[in-house]
């Protein structure tokens, strides 16, 4: 499937991120130099868990 989308970008072109999960949702927010902003939050993400049950 790489192969296949590669094949149809432009000679020029770069790949900056792919990125595959057999998991549900994850999310990195990124500043404008691709530099992380956050920790990694998936769906599993219970960080927030006490402030929830308020």
């Amino acid at each position: 499937m790489i192969q296949k989308v590669g094949k149809q970008l432009a000679v020029d072109t770069t790949i900056e991120v792919i990125s595959f999960s057999t998991v549900m949702h994850s999310l990195i927010l990124l500043d404008e130099n691709k530099k992380p902003l956050t920790r990694m939050m998936t769906w599993t993400d219970n960080r927030a868990k006490d402030q929830a049950r308020k």
